[in-house]
């Protein structure tokens, strides 16, 4: 699934620490819930609900970080 999020706010490799902000997580639970109804799970052919969430949390960014 980690390649379906958009990238963290803060990434530690070493320890495989992925770091979201409060406001970040839940644009991401919004966004997940309104196309629930469409799938049980985010996978891969889900191409336009997974860009959508990326630009999501890119405005939430660019708003609030």
């Amino acid at each position: 699934m980690a390649d379906k999020l958009p990238a963290p706010y803060y990434e530690e490799l070493s320890r495989r620490l992925r770091v979201y902000t409060q406001g970040e997580l839940q644009v991401i639970q919004q966004h997940i819930s309104r196309h629930e109804d469409m799938f049980m799970y985010l996978g891969s052919q889900h191409t336009h609900v997974i860009e959508s969430l990326h630009q999501a949390v890119h405005a939430y960014r660019a708003e609030f970080i």
